[in-house]
């Protein structure tokens, strides 16, 4: 995309890669996109076209809704968006539930079954049809925040807030959807079995004018296993009017 002649800006939402994790503690959805926000302004950047991946979308779909006038267009990636015609109540999901919800002994699982090297590979194997992509050295730049201190810890924040999530955000119930402003694209692996195509699907049907692109041959992190279709497809969507 830089050589395409685009400014391009990478970020990764906290706890994920190097960012500085918020004191507060706070990775719901609105609090992120609130700092995708806050970058745009800080960058002076606006309008810009977001494109959010997997977690990262729901983020990015919620800056969209909460203010469109920094948002040119939006592009979802895979993403988990966890649709809810109404808010749930919260459940306590019995012991294990329990168990997660005390800190240090969330902290001790995910540094056990998460953060642990030895397993890198198997878990982003997990997320990739193409299996061959997931190499020595792609598994080490995934594993090089674990040596950040706090970075479990934080990991284990963020992930009981995910799974949390009971609809309170505009971008988790179809009416944000129906109601966005601003052009959508997505962008989706035929072969996801993180995020499947039924969900896109869905999202397709609520968002009018949006344009949906299946990639073949490709699960859940098309941008590691097709480079050239991703870019490709991409480049075809900051194109559009």
């Amino acid at each position: 995309m830089a050589a395409a002649g685009y400014r391009v800006i990478a970020v990764d939402l906290p706890p994920f890669g190097f960012s500085t994790r918020p004191a507060s503690r706070d990775y719901s959805r609105g609090a992120q996109a609130r700092r995708i926000i806050g970058l745009i302004d800080a960058l002076k950047l606006g309008p810009v076209t977001l494109l959010g991946h997997s977690y990262g979308g729901g983020p990015a779909a919620e800056a969209a809704m909460l203010q469109s006038d920094h948002v040119r267009r939006l592009i979802l990636v895979d993403a988990a968006i966890g649709l809810r015609e109404h808010p749930a109540p919260a459940e306590s999901g019995g012991i294990a539930a329990g168990l997660f919800g005390i800190r240090p002994l969330r902290t001790a699982l995910i540094a056990t079954v998460g953060t642990q090297p030895l397993f890198s590979e198997f878990w982003l194997r997990k997320f990739v049809a193409r299996k061959e992509v997931v190499t020595p050295s792609r598994t080490a730049i995934y594993r090089r925040p674990f040596v950040l201190e706090g970075f479990t810890a934080s990991l284990g924040d963020w992930a009981v807030q995910f799974a949390g999530e009971h609809g309170a955000s505009l971008s988790e119930k179809p009416e944000g959807f129906r109601k966005l402003s601003v052009p959508l694209t997505l962008l989706w692996g035929q072969e996801d079995t993180i995020t499947p195509l039924s969900q896109v699907q869905t999202l397709q049907q609520l968002a009018a004018g949006s344009r949906l692109v299946v990639l073949p041959g490709v699960g859940h992190i098309p941008q590691i296993e097709d480079p050239a279709l991703f870019n490709l497809h991409v480049a075809e969507a900051l194109k559009l009017p």
